[in-house]
This record gives C-alpha cells, structure tokens and sequence, in this order.
C-alpha cells in the first residue's frame, strides 16, 4: 500500500512538471525502472548481511572467551 502510493505521488508531481511524456515513459518503462531499483536493494542488502556476519564472527564477546576458560581450569 505504501509502495502504490509513493508511485501515484511520485507519478503525479513528474506529470505536473513533465506532462504526458512522463507518464507514457512510466508506462512502457516501470516494469523495467522497478525491476532494477529492486534488484538493486537486494544486492545492497546481501552485502549489508554478509558485513554484519562476518564482523560478529570477527569480534567475539568477552563473555565467552571468559567463561571457556574458567571452564577447563575446573
């Protein structure tokens, strides 16, 4: 519902300001324009995810390594 929205918002201000020839543009390339913005942020948050994984993995809490080692001095 969002997403429908900010598109009839975005569409009308472009037709205020371009007129018709924006709108047909929209209408034969969307499909295309959206596609690729999409894909774009699955991209961005691939690579987002896959920096935090591997920054936890890099940095362990001080918690742990504290209580393995009390753990095999018992």
């Amino acid at each position: 519902m969002i997403a429908r929205s900010l598109r009839y918002y975005v569409e009308g201000i472009l037709a205020v300001y371009y007129g018709k020839r924006v709108l047909l543009f929209m209408k034969d390339n969307g499909l295309v324009i959206i596609s690729i913005v999409g894909t774009l942020v699955l991209i961005i948050l691939f690579i987002y995810f896959i920096i935090k994984r591997r920054s936890a993995r890099a940095a362990p809490t001080g918690g742990e390594t504290s209580s393995a080692s009390e753990a095999s001095s018992d």
